[in-house]
């Protein structure tokens, strides 16, 4: 039982790293796509 709380710890941990990597790109896409907006806005500036 002990070993199966172990390994449950450890997948708890890489879950929770892999739901933070996925917010970071989701954060990455939003920059972009403000970025992208300004440049459609006519100021043509980066």
């Amino acid at each position: 039982m002990e070993g199966n709380v172990q390994i449950s710890k450890e997948q708890a941990q890489k879950s929770r790293r892999v739901v933070q990597i996925l917010m970071g790109n989701d954060q990455k896409r939003m920059g972009n796509s403000q970025i992208k907006k300004g440049v459609k806005e006519g100021t043509g500036e980066k």
